[in-house]
């Protein structure tokens, strides 16, 4: 089971420093003209070396990524067993969660991404703009964003 989902335990050892993701969902759900809003995004840790050369996700093969995921899924709905460990488990997925009001540094932004961009979040240990990460089910840290730019759609 990836650490994320782990109620007791000790999660990723630290939250990333650069990460990409999507936004899962804001609170309220239509954020323009609200006095508050919460963004969250389903991240990975960017600089994973998973992501390398010969890593479970090598992002400089994807073809063959994309061909032995599928297979992957395929298997897991028509109940295959899993052969090997599941590359799912060692992914450093993470929560990022970014409450901000009109006027913010973010707000603009924020409210433009839609759930199908992808986006680059770089965090810091200390800056003018704090946010909530969540790296296994009751572990947080309130760390500060350095910038939050969209990557590609």
């Amino acid at each position: 089971m990836n650490h994320i989902f782990s109620p007791i335990g000790e999660g990723w050892p630290s939250f990333p420093r650069r990460s990409y993701g999507k936004l899962d969902q804001s609170e309220p759900i239509a954020p323009k003209g609200a006095s508050v809003a919460v963004f969250c995004f389903d991240v990975v840790d960017a600089d994973w070396p998973g992501f390398g050369d010969g890593g479970l996700f090598d992002l400089g093969s994807v073809t063959p990524l994309k061909i032995d995921h599928a297979k992957y899924w395929q298997g897991l709905f028509k109940h295959y067993p899993i052969v090997g460990p599941d590359p799912y488990d060692q992914l450093p997925i993470y929560r990022v969660e970014i409450t901000a009001s009109p006027g913010d540094a973010w707000f603009d932004l924020l409210v433009a991404i839609t759930e199908n961009e992808w986006v680059t979040i770089e965090l810091e240990d200390s800056g003018y703009f704090e946010v909530d990460v969540f790296w296994w089910v009751a572990r947080r840290s309130r760390n500060r964003i350095e910038g939050c730019s969209e990557s590609y759609t």
